[in-house]
Parts: structure tokens; sequence; C-alpha cells
């Protein structure tokens, strides 16, 4: 097992993982950097929100990283079409 390091940006502010994470492989933490994102997503609840998470090897090289973007909003009903 190797330690990968997740840091996140978020609105511009960068957070840097300290402790990093220990996993099998980079698919490994590729799962967890999705699984992250998602469960930070569902926290901050914004209807609008871009998040990316940079994974680092325990060299602390860029080896993947994930972006997430989340947009809602209301579906406006289409204007009935005339035959």
């Amino acid at each position: 097992m190797s330690v990968f390091y997740f840091d996140v940006v978020q609105n511009g502010d960068l957070e840097i993982d300290h402790v990093g994470i220990e996993c099998r492989n980079i698919e490994h933490a590729q799962a967890e950097a999705q699984r992250a994102a998602m469960e930070m997503a569902m926290e901050l609840g914004a209807s609008e929100l871009v998040l990316k998470i940079v994974v680092a090897d325990q060299n602390y090289r860029q080896v993947l990283w994930l972006t997430i973007m989340i947009a809602s909003g209301e579906i406006q009903p289409l204007a009935e079409t005339r035959h």
C-alpha cells in the first residue's frame, strides 16, 4: 500500500492534504477521490459547485485529478408547438 494525498480546490481556495490515505494502487486512489468528491458535494448542498481534487503520490507527484461540477435549477416547460 502507498500513501496518496488528496488536495482540494473549491471556489479558488486550496486545501492541502498533509496526512494522505493509504491506497492499494492508483485505481483505488481514484475511487477514493470520487467518493470524497461526492461526499463533499452532498455535505455542501450547493445548487452550483465546482470541486477539483488533485491526487499526489507518496513523492508528492501529481498522478491524477478529478473535477466535478454541479449545476441545478428549475426546468422551464417547452412552449407548445402548433401543428
